[in-house]
Protein backbone atom coordinates (compact mmCIF):
# COMPACT_ATOMS: atom_id res chain seq x y z
CA UNK A 1 0.00 0.00 0.00
CA UNK A 2 1.25 3.94 -0.21
CA UNK A 3 0.90 5.53 2.95
CA UNK A 4 -1.43 8.64 2.83
CA UNK A 5 -1.60 8.44 -0.86
CA UNK A 6 -4.92 7.58 -2.60
CA UNK A 7 -3.26 5.94 -5.44
CA UNK A 8 -1.90 2.26 -6.27
CA UNK A 9 1.61 2.82 -7.51
CA UNK A 10 2.45 -1.19 -7.69
CA UNK A 11 5.88 -2.55 -7.14
CA UNK A 12 7.01 -5.96 -6.30
CA UNK A 13 9.75 -7.74 -4.38
CA UNK A 14 12.88 -9.74 -5.14
CA UNK A 15 15.57 -11.14 -3.34
CA UNK A 16 19.14 -9.60 -4.53
CA UNK A 17 21.13 -11.72 -3.29
CA UNK A 18 21.72 -13.97 -0.12
CA UNK A 19 20.81 -11.16 2.71
CA UNK A 20 19.08 -8.46 0.54
CA UNK A 21 15.46 -7.73 -0.14
CA UNK A 22 15.03 -5.16 -2.56
CA UNK A 23 11.65 -3.42 -3.50
CA UNK A 24 10.80 -2.17 -6.82
CA UNK A 25 8.51 0.86 -7.19
CA UNK A 26 8.16 3.51 -10.37
CA UNK A 27 10.01 6.75 -9.84
CA UNK A 28 8.85 9.09 -7.37
CA UNK A 29 7.04 7.02 -5.30
CA UNK A 30 6.64 7.60 -1.41
CA UNK A 31 4.97 6.42 1.76
CA UNK A 32 5.16 2.61 0.59
CA UNK A 33 4.44 -0.01 3.02
CA UNK A 34 5.24 -3.57 1.79
CA UNK A 35 4.27 -6.89 3.30
CA UNK A 36 7.06 -9.71 2.14
CA UNK A 37 7.51 -12.93 3.49
CA UNK A 38 10.88 -15.24 2.57
CA UNK A 39 10.59 -18.73 2.58
CA UNK A 40 13.66 -21.04 2.27
CA UNK A 41 12.49 -24.86 0.95
CA UNK A 42 13.99 -27.57 2.02
CA UNK A 43 13.84 -29.44 -0.63
CA UNK A 44 16.62 -29.25 -3.34
CA UNK A 45 16.01 -26.53 -6.31
CA UNK A 46 16.67 -27.56 -9.42
CA UNK A 47 16.28 -24.45 -11.30
CA UNK A 48 15.01 -20.76 -10.70
CA UNK A 49 13.76 -18.52 -13.51
CA UNK A 50 12.25 -15.24 -12.84
CA UNK A 51 9.80 -14.19 -15.64
CA UNK A 52 8.02 -11.10 -16.25
CA UNK A 53 4.86 -10.57 -18.35
CA UNK A 54 3.97 -7.26 -20.08
CA UNK A 55 0.46 -6.22 -19.98
CA UNK A 56 0.13 -3.15 -21.94
CA UNK A 57 -2.68 -0.99 -22.66
CA UNK A 58 -5.13 -4.50 -21.55
CA UNK A 59 -8.44 -5.15 -20.11
CA UNK A 60 -9.91 -6.72 -17.40
CA UNK A 61 -9.28 -10.71 -18.73
CA UNK A 62 -6.55 -10.41 -20.77
CA UNK A 63 -4.16 -12.69 -21.25
CA UNK A 64 -0.02 -13.05 -21.63
CA UNK A 65 1.92 -15.50 -22.42
CA UNK A 66 5.61 -16.06 -20.97
CA UNK A 67 7.95 -18.39 -22.08
CA UNK A 68 10.05 -20.09 -20.10
CA UNK A 69 12.82 -23.13 -20.09
CA UNK A 70 11.13 -26.48 -20.07
CA UNK A 71 10.37 -27.51 -16.46
CA UNK A 72 8.89 -30.96 -14.39
CA UNK A 73 5.54 -29.61 -14.03
CA UNK A 74 5.23 -31.59 -10.95
CA UNK A 75 8.06 -30.94 -9.30
CA UNK A 76 7.55 -27.10 -10.04
CA UNK A 77 5.72 -23.83 -8.46
CA UNK A 78 5.28 -20.69 -9.69
CA UNK A 79 5.33 -17.83 -7.09
CA UNK A 80 4.25 -13.92 -7.78
CA UNK A 81 6.94 -11.37 -6.91
CA UNK A 82 4.02 -8.64 -7.36
CA UNK A 83 3.59 -6.22 -10.42
CA UNK A 84 4.66 -2.64 -11.35
CA UNK A 85 1.98 -0.01 -12.79
CA UNK A 86 2.85 2.98 -14.82
CA UNK A 87 2.91 5.19 -11.45
CA UNK A 88 0.72 7.91 -12.79
CA UNK A 89 -2.47 9.73 -11.10
CA UNK A 90 -4.69 7.50 -13.30
CA UNK A 91 -4.34 5.06 -10.88
CA UNK A 92 -6.70 6.32 -8.46
CA UNK A 93 -8.91 4.22 -6.73
CA UNK A 94 -8.31 1.35 -9.38
CA UNK A 95 -7.50 -2.32 -8.65
CA UNK A 96 -5.07 -4.32 -10.72
CA UNK A 97 -3.31 -7.55 -10.11
CA UNK A 98 -2.16 -10.26 -12.46
CA UNK A 99 -2.49 -14.03 -11.37
CA UNK A 100 -0.59 -16.35 -13.06
CA UNK A 101 0.02 -20.47 -13.69
CA UNK A 102 2.69 -22.70 -15.35
CA UNK A 103 0.04 -24.08 -18.72
CA UNK A 104 2.64 -25.88 -19.51
CA UNK A 105 6.47 -26.94 -19.04
CA UNK A 106 7.74 -23.77 -21.07
CA UNK A 107 4.84 -21.27 -20.59
CA UNK A 108 3.48 -18.88 -17.79
CA UNK A 109 -0.01 -17.92 -18.33
CA UNK A 110 -1.01 -14.57 -17.20
CA UNK A 111 -4.48 -13.08 -16.78
CA UNK A 112 -4.84 -9.20 -16.00
CA UNK A 113 -7.41 -8.52 -13.08
CA UNK A 114 -8.52 -5.03 -13.31
CA UNK A 115 -11.62 -2.43 -12.65
CA UNK A 116 -10.23 -0.19 -15.22
CA UNK A 117 -11.39 -0.31 -19.19
CA UNK A 118 -7.74 -0.92 -19.99
CA UNK A 119 -3.99 -0.40 -18.28
CA UNK A 120 -0.33 -1.29 -18.39
CA UNK A 121 1.27 -3.46 -15.71
CA UNK A 122 3.72 -5.45 -15.82
CA UNK A 123 4.18 -9.19 -13.79
CA UNK A 124 6.54 -10.15 -12.13
CA UNK A 125 6.80 -14.49 -11.04
CA UNK A 126 9.73 -17.10 -10.76
CA UNK A 127 9.45 -20.44 -11.78
CA UNK A 128 10.88 -22.88 -8.95
CA UNK A 129 11.20 -26.31 -10.01
CA UNK A 130 12.90 -29.14 -7.82
CA UNK A 131 14.90 -32.20 -7.92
Amino acid sequence: SVGASTFWYGGYVELTNSTTITLNVPNGTTGVVVYWELVEFAAPVKSIQNVSAAHSNTAHGTTVNAAISAVDLSKSVLVSRGHAGPGTTTTSGRTDHVEGYLSSPTNVLTKMRTSATSTNVTAHFTVLEFL
